[in-house]
């Protein structure tokens, strides 16, 4: 990936171990302005990244540039993390949620503007499922099946027919039934109860301001959005892919057996129940990690890693927890 998040020191075509982290992470996450998030297995979180005057996003102390992994204070345990654009989210055992780094859009979701260099709770959200983060804005799912999502909405991310004026509280979005949930860069692709899609916001003229199902997908098991792209698991574990703006999604040839992904600007990563990573789509960073910088039509496999079990993409960076 480009840069130091991640643990990479500089452009790395090839997996590298990350720095500081202890042996028992279950998920990672990168966002737009290398920043990145990890959780281990007994619920602590760690950051590592770009920490500069105009996004201080790690939750902690740091330099400017922080190659090393270091632990988040002031969480308590947590089950899921989550990076956007340039603040992190984390979601806690209880159901509640924390958000640190900047919020000139109220992306923090606490009732201001204010950036926060350590955890702020996000008040009024219990029961929550799941978290992910974008461009500005955070997303949260919970039990019931409703969606909230606080911060920017220059794009439609509230699903309220407009591109008004954004929350820096969480927002009710009129939909219902949702089970897994992802943000992209301006938009919002959701999975509902029956393994059918809604997708809302876009990039502009190819966005949509209500809740809008993708056409052509049914028995869908999770999604992933990447800066221009999404991608969904079928249930029979293939993956299909699909540009912003409702494009048909169109079957990812080469790999089978999917069990997590992940979407980046313009690349994507896959993990499969064997254990082995796939990578494809653009390289020109080294973000597929194959040891080359030439782009990829199709799935390539990164030799160097197996056992991986969950794969995580930044915009320009990419990470896979495994074995070298």
């Amino acid at each position: 990936g480009d840069g130091p998040a991640g643990g990479l020191a500089c452009d790395y075509y090839s997996p590298v171990p990350s720095q500081g982290l202890p042996t028992n992470v279950v998920a990672v996450d990168g966002g737009w302005h290398d920043n990145s998030v990890a959780m281990t297995a007994d619920g602590r979180v760690w950051s590592c990244g770009y920490n500069g005057p105009d996004h201080v996003v790690l939750g902690r102390p740091g330099a400017t540039w922080e190659p090393s992994w270091g632990e988040v204070q002031g969480l308590p345990q947590c089950v899921g993390v989550a990076a956007g654009e340039d603040h992190s989210l984390a979601l806690a055992k209880d159901g509640t949620v924390y958000a640190w780094g900047e919020n000139a859009k109220g992306q923090l979701g606490n009732g201001t503007n204010t950036f926060s260099g350590t955890p702020v709770q996000v008040p009024g959200l219990t029961g929550v499922v799941g978290v992910t983060a974008g461009s500005y804005f955070s997303v949260a799912v919970l039990s019931n099946g409703n969606v909230y999502v606080w911060g920017d909405n220059n794009q439609g991310q509230f699903g309220l027919g407009s591109t008004s004026i954004g929350s820096t509280v969480p927002v009710l979005v009129p939909v219902a039934g949702v089970r897994a949930i992802s943000a992209g860069y301006g938009r919002i692709v959701a999975v509902l109860d029956g393994g059918s899609v809604l997708t809302w916001g876009g990039y502009w003229q190819d966005g949509y301001l209500t809740p809008t199902a993708v056409e052509g997908l049914s028995g869908v098991t999770d999604v992933a959005s990447g800066f221009w792209h999404d991608l969904a698991i079928l249930g029979d574990r293939s993956v299909v892919q699909w540009e912003v703006g409702l494009a048909d999604p169109a079957p990812v040839p080469g790999i089978t057996g999917v069990v997590a992904v992940a979407g980046g600007d313009c690349f994507s990563l896959a993990a499969t129940g064997d254990g082995k990573l796939w990578g494809w789509g653009a390289n020109d960073l080294g973000q597929l990690g194959d040891g080359t910088g030439a782009s990829r039509e199709t799935p390539v496999r990164i030799m160097t890693l197996a056992g991986v079990t969950a794969v995580g993409a930044g915009r320009y960076h990419g990470f896979a927890v495994g074995q070298p």
